[in-house]
């Protein structure tokens, strides 16, 4: 599957999001990009942002996933 040609940034009426048949699963990108728009973010700057969560979703989909374990703290004198 080919995310990069699922997913396309389109405005409607100066407001940015993520379309296409893969949108569904980037619904936080698209909750994003609206809070923007709803804080008067130029519309400019929307648009930016849209295609940096582009530009990430295709790196991330390129690497390979790193393996996370759980966190420790340590305890640290004060």
């Amino acid at each position: 599957m080919n995310t990069q040609q699922e997913l396309v940034l389109l405005s409607s009426h100066g407001a940015w999001n993520l379309h296409g048949s893969a949108a569904a699963r980037f619904s936080q990108a698209n909750d994003y990009l609206g809070y923007l728009s709803d804080r008067n973010y130029s519309s400019a700057t929307t648009r930016a942002y849209g295609y940096d969560l582009l530009a990430f979703r295709k790196f991330s989909s390129q690497v390979r996933p790193l393996s996370l374990r759980p966190a420790s703290f340590l305890h640290l004198p004060a």
